[in-house]
């Protein structure tokens, strides 16, 4: 009996401890992620104002140069180098590397380099989480579940969806594995973020459309699975020419400022002859989506290059916003396929079930279906968002994330590999 009480008393204390952490990491992140996000806006109406995109070339040759000089480029891009911290240094971020971060990604935004605002945002909650888990003397497991936890708040800021952003933080570590442990102190960094950024910043967010879902019929349940392995073909496609984007940028080191110069003059092209949709975050296109505006077939396909071209020859941001825009454009292109058919609920579809293909996060994508489109689209977007996550294989965007299950058995790579190892 006094055993079960002290177990009782340990469990209660632990309890407690991670709902006063979490709760600190949440108002932290929540405010400094609003700040960025601001400061972000004033750049993109103050570059748009005085008509300079046409320094996106000089842009991103600064923006290689400092990455070069000043920041730990061996860990990856972006959100990529926050996962691989938590797997290879047990959830320790050099803070010092953050303004930088977090410049660039600005910068590379403002003027036009077609990125999105969830991976500065990802690592400004996970590199102050990980400096406060280590002034506080963190260690081990509890180091990285405060990072979990930042990389969590700092997604669920961005989008407004508490607990999908929660799950995601968890879900994207792993090719099918939850760390359970971190469930509760996510949610509730996640959830008191969100409404630091609402309350004192009163952002635009996903969450702010709305979706009109079908009511249940096998009709639709049929259309969710065709969706589902559309969608993953365009995950696919999406992985193989970001990476062979990404490829011929190794090849080409020792000249990258003159093809930083290059790639900004290619998109200056693009914008100036084709359309400014393509540059910056694109969320616009996104809303313009759901609101039941169709796009032209190219759309999709002319975003994964744009971003291939800014990501890749030295501009800094996330992938999650173009990966909506990508899925909500692509769900335009099916809905002209299926004549007459609902645009709002395939480009839904389409924003979910890119997200699933082309990171591996399948609950995150269902929960973000929920969070954005209300219950009845549910059965609908997990079962797209499934098909798309089984379709991409062993191929994600984030190539530090680890497998921890094999989709097929017969597919290439064991578990316990990180994916840029398969």
């Amino acid at each position: 009996m006094k055993r079960k009480i002290q177990e009782q008393k340990i469990l209660f204390f632990s309890l407690i401890r991670w709902v006063i952490i979490s709760s600190f990491i949440g108002l932290i992140v929540g405010f400094l992620v609003g700040v960025f996000m601001k400061i972000l806006n004033i750049s993109i109406i103050s570059v748009e104002r005085n008509n300079l995109f046409y320094l996106l070339p000089l842009i991103l040759v600064f923006s290689n140069f400092t990455s070069k000089k000043f920041l730990d480029e061996s860990q990856g891009h972006g959100t990529d180098k926050i996962i691989d911290s938590i797997h290879s240094k047990g959830g320790k971020i050099n803070i010092l590397n953050l303004p930088l971060e977090v410049l660039t990604t600005i910068l590379t935004i403002a003027f036009g380099g077609s990125a999105g605002k969830e991976s500065p945002s990802a690592q400004i909650g996970g590199s102050i989480a990980s400096f406060i888990g280590q002034f506080f003397n963190l260690k081990g497991d509890d180091l990285k579940k405060i990072v979990i936890c930042g990389i969590g708040a700092g997604f669920s800021s961005v989008f407004g969806t508490p607990i999908a952003g929660a799950i995601f933080g968890i879900e994207v570590l792993f090719v099918g594995k939850l760390l359970y442990d971190a469930l509760l102190p996510s949610f509730i960094s996640s959830i008191v973020a969100v409404n630091v950024v609402h309350l004192l910043f009163n952002l635009e967010n996903l969450t702010d459309s709305v979706v009109n879902a079908p009511s249940f019929s096998f009709y639709y349940f049929f259309i969710s699975i065709l969706s589902g392995i559309f969608f993953g073909i365009v995950s696919y496609l999406f992985i193989e020419i970001f990476n062979l984007f990404k490829n011929f940028s190794f090849k080409v080191q020792k000249k990258s400022y003159i093809f930083s110069l290059l790639a900004g003059f290619v998109l200056i092209l693009i914008y100036k002859f084709v359309s400014r949709d393509f540059s910056g975050i694109g969320m616009n296109i996104v809303k313009d989506t759901l609101n039941g505006k169709i796009f032209p077939f190219y759309y999709p396909l002319l975003k994964i290059i744009t971003l291939s071209l800014t990501l890749n020859f030295g501009g800094n941001g996330g992938l999650i916003n173009p990966i909506f825009f990508i899925g909500s454009t692509s769900g335009t292109v099916l809905s002209t396929i299926f004549q007459g058919e609902n645009s709002q609920f395939l480009v839904t579809l389409g924003i979910i079930s890119l997200l699933s293909g082309t990171t591996n996060t399948p609950l995150a994508s269902s929960i973000l279906a929920i969070e954005i489109g209300g219950p009845k689209l549910a059965p609908f977007a997990s079962i797209s968002a499934i098909i798309s996550f089984l379709i991409t294989g062993h191929k994600s965007i984030y190539t530090s994330q680890v497998l921890a299950m094999k989709k097929v058995e017969n597919l290439s790579g064991k578990v316990g590999d990180q994916i840029k190892g398969i």
